[in-house]
């Protein structure tokens, strides 16, 4: 788990990895960040809503900002 992040360049490596590992990040106080679309049916019911799909930094940049 990442708690303590800095925005730009570290966001980017953390969605690459998240993309490798077909991973999913857990924004918090936000939504489930999504790496693909494929990924929805396997989230447990209770993080589907709100779910959205991000792969640089600037989506997680953007999720934070909203939320």
């Amino acid at each position: 788990m990442i708690s303590r992040f800095s925005a730009g360049p570290v966001l980017d490596l953390l969605m690459a990895f998240a993309a490798a590992a077909d991973a999913v990040v857990l924004l918090p106080g936000g939504p489930v960040m999504l790496t693909n679309e494929d990924q929805l049916p396997h989230l447990p019911e209770e993080f589907r809503p709100g779910a959205v799909v991000g792969h640089a930094a600037a989506d997680v940049e953007r999720i934070l900002a909203e939320h």
